[in-house]
């Protein structure tokens, strides 16, 4: 009788389930094949989408931390230690900088097991220059110094931006790119929009200035005065609770144009329909880790409009699948804009030089090769 092999164990540390569903899912389910994986996670999905990923993997709700009082932040702290040495994994993926510097501080100390800290960006935090932002600078510093000459830590990024910047700063000596964790190449295939004469663009992605959403009602606003062949389907959450959400004004602005549909919150398990329903993708976004929505639009075929900042410029090659336009510009954002409205026989051009930059940089065979010769 043959002894039944035991694998080894992978957690995944991650805020929401939905997050992981949208960005880590793919990554895990290949996985899972050589490992057990659990997902470390608070539970923001729906009972049927739930049930079906918990008969995969090993899901263990973990409220988020939702504020940043001190004592609070310790007591997250030493809960999610407790978990991980009672699951006793070999290997964690601790994803976002947040995570990753609770990490830190959560698996000091325990010996026989790898973690790999993955910033999927570094957001505004830094780029602002307030005394908070250097608050954080300064604790991350700290906290990364302990784990220099530890090779029971190894740092991930998505992008040469955030990586040039952690050793700029000083915070590491060394990190790896991993570009993406891959999507679903099968779902997200070729669309087959007709072409009726609307040219229609898409955004995905949450309702907050960072985002970009400012300058793309604003370009909206510009269009509507010229073109009445346009529109523009925004496809994202708009949180009351998020510090940079956008305005009450400006989100009733949006509502009321009529060149704009807000669809809401999509189920990312529904987002490859409204792909198929677009043209062009944009995302104008202050700056990415390298955003998993801009993927899934090259991969159906759709050209994109981007800002030229970190995440974002690494799916663009400018003039051949899209425009990289700059931060905070709605002028050249309506620009690009009328381009594809003027020139409709470009999107399909450029759309399939999309397909083919993702199949070269991003496809799930290159990333997966990369997270197997990680973990080996």
């Amino acid at each position: 009788m043959k002894a039944k092999i035991t694998k080894e164990k992978l957690v995944f540390v991650i805020d929401k389930l939905s997050f992981f569903v949208s960005h880590r899912y793919q990554l895990a389910k290949f996985l899972s094949s050589r490992y057990e994986i659990y997902v470390v996670s608070e539970n923001d999905l729906d009972k049927k989408i739930y049930d079906e990923i918990s008969s995969k993997i090993n899901l263990i709700d973990f409220p988020s931390r939702n504020d940043e009082n001190k004592l609070r932040i310790i007591q997250y702290v030493i809960k999610l230690r407790k978990q991980i040495i009672h699951i006793a994994p070999s290997y964690i993926f601790f994803i976002t900088l947040e995570k990753s510097t609770i990490g830190i501080l959560a698996c000091m100390g325990i010996k026989d097991i790898k973690s790999f800290l993955f910033i999927t960006g570094i957001g505004e935090t830094f780029r602002l220059k307030t005394i908070k932002s250097r608050l954080v600078l300064i604790i991350c510093k700290i906290l990364f110094s302990f784990i220099k000459s530890n090779d029971r830590f190894e740092v991930i990024f998505q992008n040469d931006s955030n990586l040039n910047f952690f050793k700029n700063n000083r915070l590491i000596d060394n990190g790896k790119i991993i570009k993406g964790s891959s999507i679903d190449e099968d779902k997200f295939s070729n669309k087959n929009k007709q072409s009726n004469g609307i040219t229609t663009f898409i955004f995905s992605g949450r309702l907050v200035y960072a985002k970009g959403i400012d300058e793309l009602v604003n370009a909206v606003e510009d269009l509507s005065k010229l073109y009445d062949n346009f529109i523009v389907n925004i496809c994202g959450n708009y949180d009351i609770k998020d510090p940079d959400k956008i305005s009450e004004e400006l989100f009733n602005r949006l509502l009321q144009n009529r060149f704009i549909n807000y669809k809401g919150l999509i189920d990312h398990e529904d987002m490859h329909i409204q792909l198929c329903k677009a043209d062009v993708f944009i995302l104008p976004s202050y700056g990415e880790g390298l955003p998993v929505s801009a993927l899934e639009a090259m991969k159906m075929q759709l050209p994109l409009i981007m800002t030229n900042v970190s995440g974002c410029k690494e799916c663009v090659i400018d003039s051949v699948n899209g425009f990289l336009i700059p931060r905070s510009d709605h002028n050249k954002l309506r620009e690009a804009m009328e381009f594809f409205i003027n020139n409709n026989q470009q999107i399909e051009i450029m759309g399939k030089m999309s397909e083919e930059i993702f199949y070269k940089e991003f496809s799930k065979d290159r990333v997966l090769k990369q997270y197997l010769e990680l973990l080996n």
